[in-house]
């Protein structure tokens, strides 16, 4: 495997921004975010997140998303293997889910501390602290694929 590109650019609040989960089975890999990167304070530091970050200028919301998984977490996939999830504040925030065949160890960048595989069902109380919109638009497309099996 080719080592994944740092970036090291800040992500502005004001930008819109995209994301992807990977999903197995009842399970979601979520990465912490680190708190402080140079001595400054990183927007949502210690949250656990989806692999997420802003979209660049000619860049679809998918393609963003398929590019910072690749960025933060090693893991190369296609902009069409991603399925939209929703979105939060009138598109602020974008969010896709891609489905593992089996369980993946990301190699996190300098964005991360740890990641972790959490049932879905529970990601309302563990890990903690996460986004409340980020729980509802997992856990109600987790409900949707559960209706499809």
């Amino acid at each position: 495997m080719t080592d994944a590109p740092i970036g090291i650019d800040p992500t502005p609040l004001n930008s819109r921004s995209a994301g992807v989960v990977l999903l197995y089975g009842d399970l979601v890999l979520l990465a912490q975010r680190c708190n402080l990167f140079e001595g400054m304070k990183v927007p949502f530091g210690g949250y656990w997140s989806p692999f997420a970050g802003a979209i660049e200028s000619g860049e679809s919301a998918a393609e963003a998303a398929a590019r910072e998984l690749w960025e933060e977490a090693g893991k190369k996939v296609s902009s069409e293997h991603l399925t939209y999830i929703g979105e939060t504040r009138k598109g602020a925030f974008i969010l896709y889910a891609y489905e593992l065949d089996n369980l993946f160890v990301p190699t996190l960048d300098y964005e991360h501390t740890e990641y972790g595989y959490f049932k879905i069902d529970t990601l309302h109380t563990s890990p903690s602290p996460t986004c409340p919109l980020v729980v509802k638009m997992v856990q109600d497309f987790h409900e949707g694929r559960r209706h499809s099996w």
